[in-house]
């Protein structure tokens, strides 16, 4: 997950209004008018409406890997940069918001069929988008020599050789925020994309990738070892983190190699940390350095927020919807 320069508009909005509502049992008011996709009828609730706006608007294409725009399985996604309202919104690919739409299609089964208003051709609907999403996901491995295995980025590895010394590349490194990684992931389709700015794989988009996948019965061949990430130790330079204080021994969102990891901070976040201890209760695994002080963190947090709603969560996500969800 990428350090956002802008605001996923449309499928984190459909995430918040249609299938999260789905997931907090909420179906009612205008909720119920927030979808009308092609096939819906009158009396269909919200949950249906976003099912069948989702299946159409599931990329149904090629397996290609020179043609990431196109793989099966995933979402249409757009962001907005944030300080330039007159640009048009720009096309983007990931594995995160797929990830997350994963989980909340797993939030429904048969036995919300009378709630929902749901039919059998629904229920294989559902079937169908969760296989092709995880097929999507699969790609987002990142394969390294010199990192550890088992891990998956915001972007997917690409076959594209970096071209940083171009005008557009020194454009967009004079004109987007975020830490100068100098990682291996990119945007896909923009090989100016500056080299700087290039993302190593994160600790939230594995966590994330690594539960859709196992929900549907699959496991990378290369199993992820947690205890060798990096963590909020006091041993590394660290941008923000969610409390004042002094290290939380919690993880660090970054997973950048050894000899990488001086080279920019990194940072807390609540809503990675809960990511990946989501996936560890998911895994059966509970003897994982930092497990206890990730919990002890977010217990902490929560407890010191006025408002629960209103607690930051980090840098990647918004208060409000995704503290509920």
């Amino acid at each position: 997950m990428v350090r956002r320069t802008g605001t996923l508009a449309l499928l984190l909005s459909l995430l918040a209004a249609g299938l999260l509502a789905a997931c907090a049992r909420i179906d009612r008011g205008g909720l119920e008018r927030t979808l009308v996709p092609p096939g819906a009828r009158a009396g269909d609730t919200a949950v249906r409406r976003a099912l069948l706006w989702l299946d159409a608007a599931q990329v149904r294409g090629t397996d290609d890997p020179h043609a990431p725009w196109s793989w099966s399985g995933g979402w249409p996604e757009r962001i907005v940069l944030r300080g330039h309202a007159l640009a048009p919104p720009v096309r983007e690919l990931s594995s995160g918001i797929p990830a997350f739409l994963h989980h909340a299609l797993s939030c429904i089964g048969p036995q919300h069929a009378d709630a929902w208003r749901l039919r059998a051709d629904d229920f294989q609907r559902v079937r169908r988008m969760r296989r092709a999403a995880v097929q999507y996901l699969a790609r987002f491995e990142v394969e390294d020599a010199r990192l550890p295995t088992g891990l998956f980025g915001w972007w997917p590895p690409s076959t594209e050789s970096a071209r940083s010394t171009s005008l557009l590349g020194r454009l967009l490194a004079s004109q987007l925020g975020g830490p100068r990684q100098h990682g291996v992931l990119g945007p896909p389709g923009i090989p100016s994309f500056p080299k700087s700015l290039r993302i190593w794989p994160d600790a939230d988009d594995t966590a994330l990738v690594r539960v859709a996948l196992a929900d549907e019965g699959r496991e990378p061949d290369r199993p992820a070892d947690v205890a060798v990430w990096p963590r909020d130790d006091g041993r590394r330079a660290v941008a923000a983190r969610p409390l004042p204080g002094g290290p939380t021994g919690a993880w660090l969102t970054w997973l950048p190699p050894r000899d990488e990891r001086a080279t920019f901070a990194n940072d807390v976040d609540l809503a990675v940390n809960a990511n990946i201890l989501r996936w560890l209760a998911r895994a059966g695994r509970h003897d994982v350095p930092g497990r206890e002080q990730a919990i002890r963190m977010i217990q902490r947090a929560v407890e010191a927020s006025a408002d629960l709603d209103a607690l930051p969560l980090g840098a990647y996500y918004p208060s409000g919807p995704v503290n509920a969800y």
